[in-house]
């Protein structure tokens, strides 16, 4: 371990902050396609935020949603037929 990390786990309010810590870390990463898809002003915002809470503690779901959430709409051009 690092030389000037060891009062992390060496104590019990370490071990609170490095709990929370890698809380932090889990929520952030499980609702990255929420954050993705306000970043990028996602046109099924809401949508994805609902879908988020319900469906992304299945691996499956979750990497769906990112694709969703990363998907650029504005790119696409659906009025001439062409994709």
């Amino acid at each position: 371990m690092a030389e000037g990390m060891h009062w992390l786990m060496d104590s019990s309010a370490g071990s609170v902050v490095f709990l929370g810590l890698v809380a932090l870390m889990g929520f952030c990463l499980y609702f990255l396609p929420t954050m993705v898809a306000w970043v990028g002003h996602h046109p099924h915002f809401g949508w994805l935020v609902v879908l988020n809470i319900f469906f992304a503690w299945t691996v499956l779901g979750w990497v769906l949603l990112l694709t969703w959430a990363l998907i650029q709409y504005d790119s696409l051009n659906f009025d001439q037929g062409k994709f």
